[in-house]
């Protein structure tokens, strides 16, 4: 059983369908109860637009592979296997294996490393198949959110945002210099992703649902040495507590991918033959 490019990019776009009906399910029975509900339909259309762009891209393999046959790649099943278990890895480590640094950034803000398995499938096989990993330790950590779905949701576009761009970059320049290059390009667009999904989805939705509008419990997970108020919160989170969070931990992620990098492809390839 052998699949194209053409038909990962369909499969993927239809991974992103099914993920947009579960959060509007999600948006009619649970988030409808909250002041964000308008905010959340947006999100799901989000979603769906984004499974509408795969498709296209598929669309648009199909014609390419008609002009050159020759040039068509496929992926076979021992690489599904293998990119199954980076799933269940990269799913273990979300929804395990995380810890926070109180001392430095707010309680709530864990460094978890779930991205790199995602990231070494994005390397190995093309930055479609580290995007279906993502997507895939997202859907797995959905009925065990604790977040309605937004904070998946938010790590979901996060996550896409790393993983594609690295595998795109590494794909056309398969070195060290392309590697470290692809993830420095690729970590800085995810952290600019971050702060955006923060400023308009995250904070929002967490002061409306679990505080009830009132910003003061959020002020008080703050260390206090960033001298947050009511005034300056947003823009104190986002660039005292959020974008140095992030720096710390891709730096951590960079650092762990590429140390295990190297020994899995050589397993990889040795699996392959």
């Amino acid at each position: 059983m052998k699949f194209s490019k053409e038909k990962k990019l369909h499969i993927t776009g239809g991974l992103f369908y099914v993920a947009a009906v579960v959060f509007l399910l999600l948006n009619l029975l649970v988030w409808n109860s909250s002041k964000n509900y308008k905010t959340n339909f947006a999100l799901v259309a989000l979603i769906a637009f984004v499974g509408i762009v795969f498709t296209l891209l598929g669309v648009n393999e199909r014609f390419r592979n008609r002009e050159n046959e020759q040039e068509k790649k496929l992926i076979n099943v021992r690489m599904i296997s293998l990119m199954g278990i980076m799933s269940a890895i990269s799913t273990i480590l979300y929804m395990f294996v995380k810890f926070p640094l109180p001392m430095l950034f707010p309680a709530f803000l864990d460094i978890q490393v779930s991205e790199i398995p995602a990231l070494i499938t994005s390397f190995a096989y093309g930055p479609i198949a580290g995007a279906i990993v993502i997507v895939i330790r997202c859907l797995i950590k959905l009925p065990f959110t604790g977040t309605a779905c937004v904070g998946e949701l938010a790590d979901l576009l996060i996550g896409l945002s790393l993983v594609i761009p690295a595998g795109i970059i590494y794909k056309r320049h398969k070195s060290l210099k392309g590697a470290l290059a692809a993830f420095a390009i690729s970590a800085s667009i995810a952290t600019v992703v971050a702060l955006v999904a923060n400023w308009l989805i995250l904070i929002p939705f967490y002061i409306d649902f679990y505080f009830g509008g009132s910003i003061n419990p959020l002020l008080g997970m703050m260390p206090s040495f960033l001298h947050i108020n009511e005034s300056n919160y947003m823009a104190v989170y986002l660039f005292g507590a959020n974008l140095p969070f992030n720096i710390v931990r891709y730096v951590l992620v960079g650092v762990l991918t590429f140390l295990l990098y190297k020994k899995i492809h050589v397993l990889l390839l040795r699996i392959e033959e």
